[in-house]
């Protein structure tokens, strides 16, 4: 089970550094726009390049504390129904169009930069959380999950996971090991063919 467990831990870290470039990218946005906002109004700032720096350390913690908050309330990004975007207006009158046409133009865009600025709070979030996943990769460890596999091979098909009441951190990353299937309708897991 121990190269599983290596193939699963690889597989995981992978995936957790893509989500830190992704997130590195994110930021990297904010503080593109950030950058391009306070130039375009540079005439209108004071002569100290204090305001760079600030602004852009100032954009950045907004952005973290809002990806956070969502990353707490278990929410991920907003899909395009919370956009608005799709917002039912009856289109066959004019006014309908004309309200339906609005609203898309304003929720379309502010969507999309939603989006893209939760992209870097949200993405290193999820990185560390799939570090945090790992399985500990140990002899230990390895012989409980191969004792479990067997006794749950043993008893035969579909059955209930009450039979193994105080070992849901072994089912539970034996199931995300794939070695096991479960029904959360019915309760019951078996030994994937």
């Amino acid at each position: 089970m121990s190269p599983v467990i290596r193939r699963f831990n690889a597989s995981l870290t992978f995936r957790s550094v893509c989500a830190f470039v992704l997130s590195l990218a994110g930021y990297g946005m904010a503080a593109g726009l950030v950058w391009l906002l306070l130039w375009i109004f540079r005439d209108h700032l004071a002569e100290q390049r204090w305001w760079l720096p600030v602004g852009i350390v100032g954009f950045w913690s907004v952005l973290t504390t809002s990806g956070w908050r969502r990353w707490r309330a278990g929410q991920g990004f907003y899909g395009p129904a919370d956009s608005m975007a799709f917002f039912d207006f009856n289109e066959e009158s004019a006014g309908g169009w004309l309200v339906q046409n609005q609203t898309a133009r304003i929720t379309g865009p502010a969507w999309l930069l939603s989006q893209m600025f939760l992209t870097g709070p949200l993405q290193a979030l999820k990185g560390a959380s799939l570090l945090r996943a790992r399985l500990p990769d140990d002899v230990a460890t390895e012989l409980r999950l191969n004792d479990l596999l067997e006794s749950i091979r043993g008893k035969g098909s579909w059955h209930p996971v009450d039979t193994w009441a105080g070992r849901e951190e072994d089912i539970s990353s034996l199931i995300r090991l794939g070695k096991l299937e479960f029904s959360s309708r019915t309760g019951r897991l078996r030994v994937k063919p």
